[in-house]
């Protein structure tokens, strides 16, 4: 398979993000999301890291 352009990947991901969106809608907690979306990025064939830690400069923030 041949690398996709970022083009590609954030056209799959926003598509992604808008069926989440339009499926559940509002009400339900963030994590809910999250693992919609994280789902629905896999199946459409790209790699997902969820609450990925990220340390720089001896400062850790949780993406």
């Amino acid at each position: 398979m041949s690398e996709l352009t970022i083009s590609q990947i954030t056209h799959k991901v926003i598509g992604c993000a808008y069926e989440v969106s339009n499926t559940l809608g509002a009400g339900f907690v963030e994590k809910v999301y999250e693992n919609a979306l994280a789902h629905l990025v896999r199946k459409s064939g790209l790699h997902v890291a969820q609450q990925y830690l990220l340390c720089s400069s001896a400062i850790i923030f949780s993406v």
